[in-house]
């Protein structure tokens, strides 16, 4: 089979992570895979061609089985350029909550019509991919459930990539005897970080490791000296695979008011790590209580006792890490992609 994928760029973010893990799949499985981009942007590499497009000129996609789009940009690019005849299967990925996310980031206005652009742009698409059943029904609000179909994230973990010897000095030098908390994640209000802040003063024994940029730094950053645990809160900035540090952490926390599918989560999951997360319907969906702590949202004492309560169950690690292993696999990711892309779903 010859997939084309289609991204924004080859920036190291959720999305195109997702994009690299397929593309590391299907070649496994003897798929031919081009990836093709708009930004100059060029973090990732991938096993495979990749090619920088314009709006302004057509790919071949009738030299593909699939065409598979994830962002708005490469969906509006199909809807410009799908031929009107053509055997090829057109496959979306929805990676959010699209009127959720975008209110976090922009006007209500521009939320109002980027929200339906968005919905817009998958008009001439086969099918649809949502991410968990949540977002399924979310958008079967405008978009026939017909089109509509889910597969769940995966993540391939590369454990041959460590950090370098500077790296894990200057994160063991700031955990120092304390408990380590770490979160991956872009800074902005959506990841609830703020909350892990505002929990610190309540957690002595504990300190905040936070990999990742974002508009909210400087606020997260005065936060941290209001609540006086700027000693105990590190921001490290864009960490490249960031899954790398967590074997330094005692607790992986994503305390997220909103979320599509948690791929730090997974790397988490993946590593073994307790794990503590806000009672988001999708953590509820992905993990149970068994696998997962978690707190009533936006509550910080509920917070406060999830923390500890990972901190003193070992079982948690070990249960999130036989579900990666079980439905969150890069073989089942494999699988199920397939079958879409088969049209047997």
């Amino acid at each position: 089979m010859k997939i084309a994928y289609i991204v924004p760029s080859l920036y190291n973010a959720g999305p195109v992570n997702v994009v690299h893990d397929l593309v590391e799949v299907m070649i496994q499985h003897g798929h031919q895979c081009v990836v093709y981009y708009f930004d100059e942007m060029t973090e990732q590499d991938f096993p495979c061609l990749t090619e920088r497009i314009s709006f302004y000129s057509s790919v071949s996609f009738n030299e593909f089985d699939v065409v598979h789009t994830h962002g708005l940009r490469p969906n509006l690019y199909v809807l410009l350029w799908k031929p009107l005849k053509t055997t090829t299967n057109f496959i979306a990925t929805f990676h959010n909550y699209v009127f959720q996310d975008f209110s976090y980031r922009y006007s209500k206005l521009k939320t109002f019509f980027g929200g339906y652009l968005t919905l817009l742009s998958v008009f001439r698409h086969n099918r649809v991919i949502t991410l968990t059943g949540l977002a399924m029904d979310y958008y079967a609000r405008w978009i026939s459930k017909k089109k509509l179909c889910i597969a769940y994230n995966s993540r391939v973990i590369d454990s041959a990539l460590l950090l370098s010897a500077e790296e894990k000095q200057k994160l063991l030098d700031f955990k120092g005897n304390s408990l380590l908390m770490g979160i991956h994640s872009r800074i902005y209000p959506l990841k609830g970080i703020d909350l892990l802040i505002q929990a610190l003063p309540y957690l002595p024994d504990y300190k905040l490791f936070v990999a990742g940029s974002g508009e909210s730094r400087q606020e997260y950053t005065d936060l941290a000296k209001k609540c006086r645990v700027e000693d105990r809160v590190c921001f490290a900035g864009r960490i490249p695979f960031a899954y790398r540090c967590l074997p330094y952490y005692d607790i992986y926390a994503l305390p997220s008011r909103s979320e599509g599918f948690p791929l730090s989560v997974l790397e988490a999951a993946a590593y073994g790590k307790n794990i503590v997360c806000s009672d988001l319907p999708v953590f509820k969906e992905l993990y149970t209580d068994a696998e997962v702590a978690m707190f009533e949202l936006p509550n910080i004492e509920s917070l406060v006792e999830a923390i500890k309560k990972a901190t003193a169950t070992p079982f948690y690690g070990i249960n999130a890490k036989k579900k990666y292993e079980q439905v969150y696999s890069p073989e089942a990711f494999y699988e199920r992609h397939l079958r879409i892309y088969k049209n047997d779903i």
